[in-house]
């Protein structure tokens, strides 16, 4: 049977074939009302950091769109090629894009082996290609590990280690073209994708106010794409109790983000998938599975409020899956029925995420940062200077600073040196976190006996606030 009927009949068991398409449509735009009004999607929307996630679903839904339109006939090379560029893009936009490529990529592997020559789809075969593969990633893992450069510096050995790597890799796609043009050629498609990094050192050489990392340098410009700056891995050991913990956390958040009906609704969504469009339940479920358990395992940390908020945004994507198992969980339902008033009635559906994340996403009367920024620099005495540290605290003191240019009297400086002027100096970009706790406290110690004719003013929970011999 070729690819597309055999989706068209795995999608007629899912609805009967006689089906309208204005019922696939209604769910569709329903359960996307529904993801849209969740409260981690919701509230990233009105935020201008929250662009990087809201872009990152668009990224990733335009992908499973490809994918399915592709597995309807996979020798339409165009689609896997338009495919490879969006996950460039991706990877452009936000690291979890990595763990999403390496998944898709398998599936593109197994739908292609299973329509073209599915003889090949032995046991044998497949635990080989795990296998190599767990082997290829395993390298990557280490080359690009926190301990792999400490602290990564500019030597010949890097440098010819690196040529070396350049020449064999051309040397591979110069060899094997012609064998696996369509590999390469998608290849090349995720690169041109993610030449969107080489916007960064452009801006940079500029030097704009805010020029987080200082990408100019090849080094300094690695260290900020494979996110060095927050540090290195889990601080704390894997104990079962944690876990449960964490998994607990997030399945309260899974219920906060899209409510418990919604979420008890999307699980006949997922079976119905099993039972009827076993491929797309397993990259589904894999994504799901990365994107949630995956995070929480890498993370590692604590339980609190605090930590449940910085993590809250990277699920988003694994809610995105489960707005794709409610869609066929409402397609299911309103096919069956056939009551046209039935399917008006979803339309009512996003009511539910919307009013029950409407109080947590309206910031419409909330200037507690604006208030808390102004207090800030109108207690700061004429010609001081100012330490700042943490998000809260840095970015609402750089809005008002450069933005709208108050208390330009003012020095400020911020322990990491990215937003502010940077007194560290570029080799304190290059080094691990314990390594630059360590060069942040001497070099502000340094700096406070500098200007001992100042007052110096700084954030409770910076780094001088924990300097016992300077603040008491």
């Amino acid at each position: 049977m070729p690819g597309k009927q055999r989706a068209q009949s795995a999608q007629n068991q899912i609805a009967p074939a006689e089906t309208p398409d204005w019922i696939f449509c209604v769910s569709a735009a329903t359960v996307t009302l529904c993801f849209a009004l969740s409260r981690g999607f919701w509230s990233q929307a009105l935020i201008a950091k929250g662009a990087l996630y809201t872009l990152n679903m668009l990224i990733l839904s335009a992908c499973f769109y490809v994918l399915v339109r592709w597995e309807e006939n996979v020798r339409k090379t165009n689609l896997l090629c338009l495919f490879a560029f969006l996950c460039g893009l991706g990877f452009a936009n936000h690291n979890t894009f990595v763990p999403l490529t390496v998944l898709f990529f398998n599936y593109i592997v197994y739908a292609w082996y299973k329509n073209v020559n599915p003889q090949k789809l032995t046991p044998g075969n497949v635990s080989a290609f795990l296998f190599y593969e767990m082997l290829w990633l395993g390298a990557v893992f280490l080359a690009f590990s926190p301990e792999a450069f400490k602290p990564l510096e500019i030597n010949a050995k890097v440098e010819h280690t690196l040529i070396a790597f350049a020449l064999l890799l051309i040397g591979a796609v110069v060899y094997t073209y012609d064998k696996y043009r369509l590999f390469w050629k998608c290849m090349m498609l995720v690169g041109l994708g993610t030449l969107l990094y080489a916007y960064l050192p452009i801006r940079s050489l500029k030097n704009p106010p805010l020029d987080w990392g200082d990408p100019e340098t090849f080094y300094t410009f690695l260290n900020h794409i494979l996110r060095k700056q927050f540090g290195v891995g889990p601080k704390q050991p894997y104990t079962v109790i944690l876990f449960s913990k964490q998994i607990f956390s997030y399945l309260v958040e899974w219920k906060n983000q899209l409510t418990i009906v919604l979420l008890l609704a999307s699980l006949p969504g997922a079976w119905l998938l099993w039972k009827k469009y076993r491929s797309m339940f397993i990259i589904t479920s894999l994504i799901y599975l990365a994107l949630s358990v995956g995070f929480i395992i890498m993370g590692n940390i604590d339980v609190n409020t605090f930590n449940n908020y910085l993590l809250a945004v990277f699920y988003i994507p694994a809610f995105f899956v489960s707005c794709i198992w409610l869609a066929y969980s409402v397609c299911f339902v309103v096919a069956r029925l056939k009551n046209p008033g039935v399917a008006f009635l979803l339309l009512f559906l996003p009511v539910i995420p919307y009013k029950t994340n409407l109080f947590f996403v309206d910031l419409s009367r909330n200037t507690v940062d604006r208030e808390y920024g102004m207090n800030m620099l109108a207690s700061i005495e004429p010609g001081a200077i100012m330490f700042t540290s943490g998000d809260n605290a840095t970015f609402v003191l750089a809005y008002f600073n450069m933005v709208e240019g108050m208390r330009k009297d003012v020095t400020i400086y911020d322990d990491k040196g990215r937003i502010f002027p940077n007194i560290y100096g570029k080799e304190f970009l290059k080094m691990g976190a314990l390594d630059y706790q360590r060069a942040v406290n001497q070099r502000q110690r340094n700096f406070i006996n500098e200007n001992s004719d100042k007052a110096i003013y700084f954030i409770l929970g910076g780094i001088i606030f924990n300097m016992d011999d300077i603040f008491r």
